[in-house]
């Protein structure tokens, strides 16, 4: 995706921290090229070249993470700064007994994570936003009010997030319309039998996403941007962008504080507009066609 190609600073970060990679080593670029083919390979149909492309890259990628673990085996002991490793060490370290699959699993996941998820819904929290000033103005307060309550020469803090709850409903109801995760897949370790269907053990289901967060029966007007339905609905069954389970999303609550101190920074200092028409798009992932280019404005300088 091109979106990886010009975020260069984004992806060497990222690498760095997950396979200890150093961004000047020539094979960030191999890996580079890699996650792109993944990327783009990722819905692809099981019989066309993206799908095969994909695969091979993924194999690529694997190969370097193997290759790490193995000479990250051979000084393990040596290793003891947690501030100096990457998660390849962390994950020998504290985990012996994880496999290699599952180690290649997590650390891919988690440059996806990194690349994509958190960006996109601020992407998309910014778009939804700027439609909705009313949401501007209950946040604005909302923020202004935790930090009179808050000794300002500090951070905020989780907590401080948490508490916010005007922000924690317009999170919920912006990883609900924008659906950046289309789709989940799982596999039946059972047999099932759902509402007289029988799923066979072993077999691969598909978790629509976007139709379970556009239900009509589970959202009233599901596709109005709506962030006070969460003031009333403490747990829905039906919201499942972080999946759920024993498999729910590890970075679940990192992703929440990353986009809540942004918005916190974003609408106590700035006021903002579209540049123009650009609306967000499933190809297979949520993007932006034109990028979201926006004009900021320091706060007071437009009228809201």
């Amino acid at each position: 995706m091109k979106d990886i190609a010009r975020n260069f600073f984004l992806f060497n970060l990222t690498i760095e921290k997950s396979t200890g990679t150093a961004p000047d080593d020539l094979e960030v670029v191999e890996l580079r090229k890699a996650f792109i083919a993944v990327n783009n390979g990722i819905y692809a149909a099981p019989l066309n070249t993206r799908h095969s492309k994909a695969l091979k890259a993924r194999e690529i990628i694997c190969n370097v993470i193997k290759r790490k673990a193995k000479d990250r085996k051979l000084n393990i002991d040596k290793m003891a700064d947690e501030k100096d490793s990457d998660l390849i060490w962390y994950y020998l370290k504290n985990d012996p007994s994880m496999s290699m699959q599952n180690i290649c699993d997590a650390i891919i996941g988690f440059v996806f994570a990194a690349l994509f998820n958190t960006q996109n819904s601020i992407a998309l929290a910014i778009y939804f936003l700027g439609q909705c000033p009313k949401a501007i103005q209950q946040l604005r307060e909302e923020f202004k009010q935790k930090m009179n309550d808050t000794d300002t020469t500090t951070k905020l803090t989780w907590d401080d997030c948490k508490n916010m709850e005007f922000c924690q409903s317009v999170i919920n109801e912006t990883l609900r319309l924008g659906n950046i995760v289309p789709r989940l897949w799982r596999k039946a370790l059972s047999d099932i039998n759902y509402k007289g269907y029988i799923i066979p053990q072993g077999t691969t289901i598909m978790t629509h996403i976007g139709a379970m967060h556009l239900d009509p029966s589970a959202f009233e007007n599901p596709n109005i941007f709506d962030p006070w339905r969460w003031l009333d609905i403490k747990k829905s069954n039906n919201w499942m962008p972080f999946g759920g389970g024993v498999r729910h999303c590890l970075g679940s609550e990192i992703a929440r504080i990353q986009i809540a101190v942004f918005l916190c920074h974003l609408i106590l200092n700035y006021n903002w507009e579209l540049v123009g028409p650009d609306h967000p798009v499933a190809s297979p992932l949520v993007q932006f066609p034109k990028g979201l280019p926006i004009t900021i404005h320091p706060l007071g300088a437009m009228t809201p």
